[in-house]
């Protein structure tokens, strides 16, 4: 899909540990999309949150609970 939209040069496409990877992507980020299995939510935010930018985007889709505290802990930028 990335390639008929005319951004394949943008888009990577990795396979593997989820949270290994996130962990070793280079720089800051600003937007993050997380739409995963459940199980993989809250340990994806986490390694997401040393990573981003004050001011950072989150979203999550399908998420089971999403105003419980875990997740209110996990996602809130300083």
């Amino acid at each position: 899909m990335a390639e008929k939209a005319g951004l394949a040069a943008h888009v990577d496409v990795l396979v593997g540990d989820t949270v290994a990877m996130i962990r070793a992507l280079p720089g800051k980020i600003d937007v993050v999309l997380i739409d995963l299995w459940k199980d993989l939510d809250l340990p994806c935010l986490d390694a997401f949150y040393p990573r981003l930018n004050r001011g950072a985007i989150i979203v999550a889709d399908n998420m089971i609970h999403p105003g419980n505290a875990d997740v209110r802990h996990s996602s809130v930028i300083a």
